[in-house]
């Protein structure tokens, strides 16, 4: 786990998208400097750009999750009236952009429509179009892992089946849990014809490895992060609004908000692959993560 490396453009594509929040946040910061706001519009731009060049789809779905983040918790320096303007106009840009992105037949986009079936949902009711959907999901490598992840955690709710074991155990569970081995029968959907090292879910794997007890210590401080992270943005809120929304930024607006955006990015992305097990991205987002929650602290 010390030794990965970005041999995958998926995983990339995840810490590109630190870099996205951290540009963010300097973006949305009210007072920041046009040249500092200049050179995070080049951050941001590289970061989108090197997300679509990776094709992953987990990455394009985390950039809208953070966009919608943004509509959420990213203008706190504003009057009321002001931030639905400023929210009228970034989902009108994000409408445009997917727009023009969607239409134009790139490869980005067709693995997206393979993935989701889409090729087989022409022509079909909606209860159809959901039904191929989830068969979609359900053969899919990562529906496989997924299925075989929780029926390993079956066995063992509570403690979970051993840190690092779902690469071991791995061809003892079946997406499918139609087969008999008393009989000889095979389930109809083994998985014999790849091995899963990872369960591609952060999320999962520590439900699967650590159980429903260590998934809740995981939680009780991440949870006491985030909400650290979010009282800070309040109260940069409430000390604009004390002075009648004139003033300047605090110094460490831009990281605070850059770093809680950065925890929702990879909280999001890690439920459908493990950028949280590649060494740089941890060391970079608890890098991020700890400065802010200092200069929280600090200016408590």
């Amino acid at each position: 786990r010390l030794t990965g490396a970005y041999f995958c453009p998926d995983h990339f594509a995840g810490v590109m998208e630190i870099g996205l929040c951290l540009s963010l946040g300097i973006l949305l910061a009210r007072d920041t400097a046009w040249r500092r706001k200049a050179f995070a519009a080049v951050l941001a731009m590289a970061a989108l750009v090197i997300v679509v060049l990776s094709k992953s789809r987990g990455g394009g779905l985390t950039v809208l999750v953070v966009a919608a983040a943004v509509l959420a918790w990213g203008f706190p320096q504003w009057p009321p009236r002001a931030r639905v303007g400023w929210r009228i106009a970034a989902v009108s840009l994000v409408a445009l952009v997917l727009l023009v992105f969607g239409s134009v037949a790139t490869a980005y986009v067709t693995r997206f429509k393979q993935h989701f079936g889409a090729a087989q949902m022409q022509g079909k009711s909606w209860a159809e179009k959901r039904a191929v959907l989830a068969e979609a999901l359900r053969g899919s490598c990562r529906g496989r892992m997924y299925a075989a992840a929780l029926r390993a955690w079956r066995t063992r709710p509570v403690l979970g089946i051993g840190p690092g074991m779902h690469q071991n155990l791995w061809p003892h569970f079946a997406p499918s849990p139609d087969g008999d081995r008393e009989k000889g029968v095979w389930p109809s959907m083994p998985n014999y014809d790849f091995h899963s090292y990872e369960a591609h879910s952060d999320w999962l794997q520590l439900l699967e490895e650590y159980g429903a007890l260590g998934l809740l210590l995981l939680l009780a401080p991440v949870t006491l992060l985030f909400g650290a992270l979010l009282a800070g943005l309040r109260r940069e809120e409430s000390r604009w609004k004390r002075n009648d929304w004139r003033g300047r930024s605090s110094p460490s607006t831009a990281l605070v908000m850059g770093a809680f955006l950065a925890g929702v990015a990879m909280a999001f992305h890690s439920f459908g692959d493990f950028n949280l097990q590649m060494p740089a991205t941890v060391w970079l987002l608890a890098s991020v993560v700890a400065l802010a929650l200092a200069e929280v602290l600090r200016s408590r």
